[in-house]
């Protein structure tokens, strides 16, 4: 996978979650040496950074049931890949 500065990598299951469900398109989950899941998101438009300040100072709003299911799925991910 070729690096791109308009991914957003993240670690963080939760906010990985938040960003899915909030319109950034997963791209990929590489497993690191150290077994740990990247959760790698596409963001074309530049709207990653914005979507992360909304998460962590908790601004941001997204369907609870999207959340949920989008959690549910990436926790899949990490125990799969």
């Amino acid at each position: 996978m070729k690096p791109d500065t308009s991914d957003i990598r993240t670690s963080d299951l939760y906010l990985a979650a938040f960003l899915h469900v909030s319109g950034l398109p997963l791209f990929a989950t590489p497993r690191g040496a150290d077994r740990r899941v990247t959760f790698v998101l596409s963001d074309p438009a530049k709207s990653g950074e914005a979507l992360k300040q909304s998460y962590y100072d908790g601004t941001g709003v997204v369907s609870a049931i999207a959340f949920a299911d989008a959690i549910k799925n990436f926790k899949g991910l990490c125990h799969n890949a």
